[in-house]
């Protein structure tokens, strides 16, 4: 039996402001969460640079916000 390959999605690169991480538990954290959210291929955090640099289904950019923000961090979609 023949198998069908699976459609490949596009995915993009947004690199997202988080504010408020202070430790590498912290980067640990949003990495884990991120990383868990469907469609996300990457997730890069830098404490230094306040970043979230994420590769995903542009149709992901809205949860992967919303795990970051439910682990008490605020996003920008432009970081600073």
């Amino acid at each position: 039996t023949a198998t069908t390959p699976a459609v490949a999605r596009a995915s993009e690169t947004i690199i997202l402001g988080v504010e408020g991480m202070h430790c590498d538990g912290c980067v640990n954290a949003v990495t884990t969460k991120v990383s868990k959210v469907d469609g996300v291929e990457s997730c890069e955090v830098s404490l230094e640079d306040g970043t979230a640099t994420v590769v995903a289904d542009p149709a992901s950019f809205d949860e992967v916000q919303g795990a970051i923000a439910k682990l008490g961090y605020t996003v920008n979609a432009t970081p600073r």
